[in-house]
């Protein structure tokens, strides 16, 4: 497993040790690339399968919240099509796909924020997902 070491000499876990955000007032949310450079391990968020969100009526997936740059029809294109080759059907999107606002997108990552610090507390159940120590 590789260790990410901080400023002051100390292993950083970037699931556990960086805040959401870098600027609360400004709500500037750190990010954390998702697959490191020359490899193959991934960096998530948790999306909770026990929850439905009021809007959508859907569940999390029990995987990571996606963050991408959204400006690019390519970039949404990609997010429907990238599991097919593994023989997963297309993802759908909800709100037919459109984009939402800053303000809705905050939102959704709070959420999914709160339900990621009880995972990290054990206050969610958290079956399938694979701890590493």
């Amino acid at each position: 497993m590789q260790r990410w070491i901080g400023k002051n000499g100390n292993i950083v876990s970037p699931f556990h040790d960086i805040p959401l955000y870098a600027d609360t007032e400004k709500k500037v949310l750190n990010m954390v690339v998702e697959i490191p450079r020359w490899t193959n391990h991934k960096m998530e968020t948790w999306e909770d399968p026990n929850h439905t969100d009021d809007e959508t009526g859907t569940k999390g997936d029990n995987d990571p919240l996606d963050v991408c740059e959204i400006g690019y029809k390519a970039t949404n294109e990609w997010f429907k099509i990238y599991k097919m080759p593994d023989g997963k059907p297309a993802n759908t999107f909800a709100f037919n796909g459109e984009a939402k606002p800053r303000d809705y997108a905050m939102k959704v990552v709070e959420e999914c924020h709160k339900h990621w610090e009880h995972l990290i507390a054990k206050d969610a159940e958290s079956s399938g997902i694979c701890w590493f120590v």
